[in-house]
């Protein structure tokens, strides 16, 4: 029975550590695959300048917003991923100690409660900088922008579906 409850909590870990990597790859947007940092390309930051219709005073207000998340998002994710490794080298252990997962655990959840704290509050700052109709066009563009990905990213994995290495 023990041996039961360890796998579980195994399991448990694992499927955390997973879970916040999902969390924070879906934050940085789909584009990052190493734990770099994700900006938006150049020519996606013009089209939102020129289709939003954005003062230089609201360009620099969301500018600055950008850069002060980026921050705390970066300090936020590295500790982070301190406490992920801790938790899979505790997990991979002979006789892992259930009371440090427990709280290795409830240290990961906090994280990422931080970071969702912290995406709500990217977006109330930004609406507070847009005018409606502006917010609501970012929505659309981002919206847009996103469905191009996805479907770049089904085109390059029915690529790999195809070779005749992946088979």
């Amino acid at each position: 029975m023990k041996t039961n409850i360890l796998k579980i909590i195994m399991a448990l870990g694992i499927s955390l550590v997973f879970l916040s990597s999902g969390l924070y790859a879906q934050a940085m947007g789909p584009d990052n695959q190493n734990g770099q940092e994700q900006r938006a390309k150049p020519e996606f930051m013009k089209k939102i300048i020129e289709g939003l219709a954005l003062t230089g005073e609201q360009q620099e207000q969301l500018k600055e917003s950008r850069q002060q998340h980026r921050n705390e998002f970066k300090q936020i994710h590295q500790s982070m991923k301190e406490y992920q490794v801790a938790l899979k080298e505790e997990l991979e252990k002979e006789q892992p100690d259930e009371a440090k997962i427990n709280t290795l655990v409830a240290k990961i959840n906090s994280f990422q409660a931080r970071l969702l704290d912290l995406r709500v509050a990217k977006v109330l700052e930004t609406k507070k900088i847009l005018t409606p109709e502006q917010f609501a066009k970012l929505q659309s563009l981002q919206k847009e922008s996103k469905e191009k990905r996805k479907g770049m990213r089904h085109s390059w994995r029915n690529k790999q579906k195809s070779t005749p290495e992946a088979e």
